[in-house]
């Protein structure tokens, strides 16, 4: 009798492990369908068995995700308890918006200090908060990248602080890099400033315009290197050689992994910005630049490429190609891009600039330029407009 008992125990619990193992399996299914980018979402689903019923866990920002959970858990006829958290987490605080309110805010892969740097994102951007942990923000920024902030670099907002702020006299900083000074005869310094920022203007002549952080900071920057957000957006259209002038300017620049300021760039942080100041918003990496636009053949002598295309480089696989790295095409079989600074390149043999390593690892070119990219647009993005 103690025996059949001691077999039955073994048999249920082998049961019990085999069941929660399939479900597991059903739960992480869920979750790579509806964040198979987990850089842009979140969906952790996991499940454990308490008496009769299932208590299922984890967080997501993808409110399908919790939608299709329950149609499944109906459908199998299995009862369970719902302790997801769905993110951007509002259960004590409805601020569920940020700006950032440093020049150069870093983005890290965890909350600890010590994470890989992910990406950064650029003085007046707006955020997501999706939940407050360890005096870190999880964050996400205008292109849906997610990832650590510290609190010190993010001011909350409410969505009414936040669409005040959309009506404001909103200013982007267009030099690569400039001083906000604590008044016109620079007499001290309230912070740097970097091509991309953008600020409230107070007042505004010629020569200075008084400006305002979001953190409620005031200072002085010079009028010359700042222009009108919404009329600039509105009015700035991807161009060719406007963007190869504008590469230029960042020759010799470092290369810092996840950077994406005028400061120290990676090859996708670099294209990134030069996109940026022509009127698009790319995704930040680029293994997932490469998927829009479109193709364009690489031909043995190159013949079909345009100035303003972007290069992609990597190796392959089975499924698909593996990127690796990004350049600019601006003609004449060169391509500008940040490798260990910013600098040209040719694919051509002869030239002085023929670097073979990235000749061989030319996987894809794409083209932005003269194409529909209407989803890109700054002035269609949410978070700015």
């Amino acid at each position: 009798m103690l025996r059949k008992t001691f077999l039955i125990l073994i048999f249920a619990t082998i049961y019990l492990l085999f069941a929660q193992q399939k479900l597991q399996y059903t739960l992480d299914s869920i979750a790579s369908k509806w964040a198979p980018d987990k850089r842009e979402t979140i969906c952790i689903l996991r499940a454990n068995w308490r008496k009769d019923r299932v208590f299922i866990s984890g967080e997501t920002t993808e409110l399908n995700a919790i939608k299709e959970l329950y149609k499944v858990m109906k459908f199998k006829k299995i009862r369970f308890y719902d302790g997801i958290k769905l993110l951007p987490d509002t259960s004590t605080d409805k601020q569920s918006f940020g700006l950032v309110t440093v020049s150069v805010m870093n983005i890290r892969k965890s909350s600890l200090h010590s994470s890989e740097l992910l990406s950064q994102a650029i003085l007046g951007t707006p955020v997501r908060i999706l939940k407050d942990s360890n005096n870190c923000y999880l964050i996400q920024t205008p292109d849906n990248y997610i990832g650590w902030a510290t609190h010190a670099s993010v001011v909350r907002k409410t969505i009414a602080e936040i669409k005040t702020w959309k009506n404001e006299k909103r200013m982007i900083f267009t030099d690569k890099a400039g001083i906000i000074y604590a008044d016109t005869l620079k007499s001290a310094v309230v912070s740097d400033i970097v091509m991309t920022s953008i600020v409230l203007a107070k007042n505004h002549d010629d020569e200075w315009t008084k400006i305002s952080l979001p953190d409620n900071r005031q200072g002085f920057v010079e009028s010359k290197n700042l222009t009108d957000f919404a009329d600039w957006a509105k009015n700035t259209q991807p161009n060719a050689a406007e963007i190869i002038t504008l590469s230029n300017r960042f020759k010799g620049v470092s290369y810092l992994w996840g950077g994406t300021s005028a400061h120290m760039l990676d090859c996708s942080g670099f294209v990134k910005t030069l996109f940026f100041m022509n009127g698009l918003l790319l995704p930040r990496d680029a293994s997932q630049q490469y998927k829009i636009g479109i193709d364009v053949e690489i031909t043995a002598n190159f013949s079909q490429l345009k100035k303003g295309d972007l290069l992609f480089f990597g190796h392959r696989t089975p499924n698909k190609p593996n990127i690796t790295h990004v350049g600019l095409y601006i003609g004449d079989k060169k391509f500008i891009h940040e490798s260990e600074w910013v600098r040209v390149n040719s694919l051509d043999f002869e030239s002085e600039d023929f670097n073979q390593y990235y000749h061989g690892r030319l996987l894809l070119v794409k083209r932005l330029i003269d194409t529909s990219t209407e989803n890109l647009r700054i002035t269609n993005n949410q978070m700015y407009f």
